[in-house]
């Protein structure tokens, strides 16, 4: 499901992100991310992270892990 954050299985709130549902949060959300360096740090590493587990390495990782698993192509 897409709301105003990202897409709910990807933006895990406070990890690599933040998930609001109203501009009052969300201007919440930017202030603290403007004043806390270290928290800014965090969630900005977590995010590259969680982006290369999205990258096409990382899909054609998983489906080649599929495909052996089941056989679906002759190696």
């Amino acid at each position: 499901m897409i709301d105003r954050a990202g897409q709910r299985e990807i933006v895990r709130h406070g990890l690599d992100g933040f998930r609001w549902t109203s501009p009052e949060q969300l201007a919440s959300f930017t202030r603290r991310l403007a004043t806390e360096d270290g928290m800014r740090a965090r969630l900005a590493a977590s995010a590259i992270a969680r982006a290369q587990e999205y990258s096409d390495a990382a899909f054609a990782d998983r489906w080649r892990d599929i495909a052996a698993r089941h056989q679906l192509y002759a190696r």
